[in-house]
C-alpha cells in the first residue's frame, strides 16, 4: 500500500467515527434523562419571567408529564430494584435542583438575557408539541 491509500483509509475511518459520535450525541438528546431537566428549567424560568407563558402552561404540562413518565420508566429500567418511593424522591430532587438553577440564572442574568429567552423558546416549543 502506498502512503496515499493509507491516508485515505485514516481519513475515512476518522470521518465514520465522527459520524457515529454525532449520531450517538443526537440520540442522547432525545432521551427523557436529557430532556427532563431542560424542561424543568424552562418551566421555572418561564414562570418567573414570562406571564404570557400561562396560556401555554396546560399544553406544556402535558409534554412535561409525558417526559416525566418516560424518565420514570428509564429510571426503573436502569435500576429495577428502586422502589416507587425512591424514584419519586429522585424526581423531587431533580425538580428542586432544576428550579434552583433556573431561579439563580434568572436572578443573575435577568429575564432579557439570551439564555433566559432560550428557556422560554424551549417552553413554547415543547408546549406546541403537545396535542
Amino acid at each position: 500500500m502506498n502512503i496515499g491509500t493509507i491516508l485515505a483509509i485514516i481519513v475515512l475511518v476518522g470521518y465514520l467515527g465522527l459520524q457515529a459520535f454525532t449520531f450517538q450525541q443526537a440520540n442522547e438528546r432525545e432521551k427523557p434523562a436529557f430532556i427532563y431537566p431542560l424542561l424543568l428549567e424552562a418551566k421555572t424560568a418561564s414562570n418567573i419571567c414570562y406571564s404570557s407563558a400561562l396560556e401555554l402552561e396546560e399544553r406544556f404540562s402535558k409534554t412535561l408529564q409525558q417526559t416525566t413518565q418516560g424518565y420514570r420508566e428509564t429510571l426503573s429500567e436502569a435500576a429495577p430494584t428502586l422502589s416507587e418511593a425512591a424514584i419519586d424522591q429522585q424526581l423531587a430532587q431533580e425538580i428542586a435542583a432544576a428550579e434552583k438553577k433556573a431561579t439563580e440564572e434568572v436572578l443573575d442574568k435577568g429575564c432579557l438575557h439570551p439564555d433566559i429567552e432560550a428557556h422560554f423558546q424551549r417552553y413554547r416549543t415543547y408546549a406546541q408539541k403537545s396535542q
